[in-house]
């Protein structure tokens, strides 16, 4: 069950470069003075930015590690059958295998969305969230049940502290069924009885099933989030650069909020995420996420998240819909019962015990195929292939798409495209100071290749 689509970047980056190589086009023509030649070179240094490997700052790469180990330790990653050098991810619902993002393509992504990123950052966002979004949702539930019982057994389940000082508080485990969820959840992403992504929750919600996501955005999702274990009841919302959270009493979105009601619905909630100016980039989180983070929550402080008998409330995930049911998911610690609930409600359903957790998705993550990494070449062929490389996004005529098609290892692709734009810069550098282009061309590059610079 092997991946079989290629990486593709984002339509950001391949807009703004898309922008970049027109500009080197029309100058390339048009070029006669070392200032002009300045300018080309500079422009294809901007389409190296946007396409050589990025950098996590060090507090997200250190997230980034952490959360692959408890993803590993939870059974949720495994090597891919079709990743010849130890790659880890996931089997999606739909039988193929999706890799693990790596660091450079979350740093990629979030250079990318740079304005948002910050942005948000400053709002609070700052925990980066990696969601096996493709999995079956069935086995998502069923690792966070497993999870939960080992904790219990090890005498290491505590509810949800307010502060981080505060002494830890035993959870009691009905070990029988650490987990309730609803029978409308089995099987539910699979066959499409689930939607992701709704614009409202009603018949015409416009979202898609994860079949569909899978198709056109892979099967990683990753995101920034507040580490807010706790939901904040009403008159609990802190504001930061600007941004208020939203509590369950709505503080904050009151306009939203049907004449005469007090407490906000989940349809009230995706409204305002979806309209209020100070939540743009926002959305609502859907069970896959929520799962995520509370395994996360669990294995790296023993506490369990939305204790709403607690310190917590229950999270509506409004970032997903049950057409057939007109349910959306819900999910919260039970202390009567003594286990977790992945629960539902009513869209219009009115209760200050809920409330929300928005996200900022950073991107979802695009199939890569490590199936076929490329062959040891001649130092010609190579060359060429490096070439052929570098115009595919470099100076492609595409008007939709500068995607970088190839089926190639990431860090072999990586130091390909490294290499392709370290030789460009010489290339330029000896252009300056010849008389003609032409002459160089005829020089450095085989007369099959000269087509490629008169498109």
């Amino acid at each position: 069950m092997g991946a079989e689509s290629p990486a593709e970047f984002s339509a950001e980056v391949n807009e703004q470069a898309q922008e970049f190589a027109k500009q080197a086009k029309n100058l390339r023509i048009s070029a006669k003075t070392a200032e002009d030649y300045d300018e080309l070179t500079r422009l294809y240094k901007e389409i190296e930015k946007l396409y050589s490997p990025q950098e996590l700052p060090p507090s997200l790469q250190e997230q980034y590690e952490s959360q692959v180990e408890v993803l590993e330790k939870a059974g949720l990653l495994r090597k891919l059958e079709s990743g010849k050098l130890g790659i880890e991810g996931i089997e999606g619902i739909d039988g193929k295998e999706y890799p693990l993002p790596a660091p450079e393509e979350v740093a990629k992504r979030m250079e990318a969305n740079k304005e948002l990123v910050e942005r948000k950052q400053e709002q609070g966002f700052t925990r980066l969230l990696l969601v096996p979004f493709g999995m079956k949702l069935d086995d998502l539930i069923e690792a966070y049940k497993q999870r939960i019982l080992d904790h219990s057994q090890r005498g290491k389940l505590f509810a949800t502290k307010k502060d981080s000082g505060d002494p830890p508080t035993p959870l009691e485990l009905n070990e029988s069924q650490p987990l309730w969820k609803w029978d409308g959840y089995n099987n539910a992403d699979a066959t499409g009885e689930l939607v992701y992504n709704p614009k409202e929750f009603s018949k015409n919600h416009k979202g898609k099933t994860k079949q569909e996501i899978l198709e056109k955005q892979g099967g990683w999702q990753v995101l920034l989030i507040e580490d807010m274990s706790n939901i904040p009841r009403e008159g609990g919302a802190k504001t930061k650069g600007g941004r208020t959270q939203i509590d369950t009493g709505g503080s904050s979105i009151k306009k939203y909020i049907k004449r005469g009601e007090n407490i906000p619905s989940p349809a009230e909630y995706l409204k305002a995420l979806n309209k209020e100016p100070a939540y743009n980039g926002e959305s609502g989180m859907t069970p896959e996420e929520q799962l995520t983070y509370a395994i996360l929550h669990l294995e790296e402080t023993d506490q369990v998240i939305d204790d709403y008998r607690g310190n917590g409330s229950i999270s509506y995930q409004i970032g997903a819909y049950f057409p057939s049911s007109g349910n959306a998911p819900n999910a919260y610690w039970n202390r009567d019962n003594r286990q977790a609930n992945v629960d539902r409600n009513n869209p219009d359903n009115r209760n200050d015990n809920c409330g929300v957790r928005p996200a900022v998705r950073v991107y979802d993550y695009e199939l890569t195929d490590f199936s076929h990494p490329p062959s040891i070449l001649p130092a010609s062929a190579s060359f060429a292939c490096v070439w052929n490389i570098f115009v595919s996004f470099a100076i492609s005529s595409s008007k939709n798409n500068l995607s970088l098609r190839i089926d190639v290892s990431k860090r072999l692709d990586a130091l390909i495209k490294y290499a392709a734009f370290k030789g460009l810069g010489a290339f330029f550098a000896i252009m300056v100071s010849c008389k003609s282009d032409k002459t160089l061309f005829s020089r450095l590059w085989p007369s099959e290749y000269l087509h490629l610079f008169s498109r």
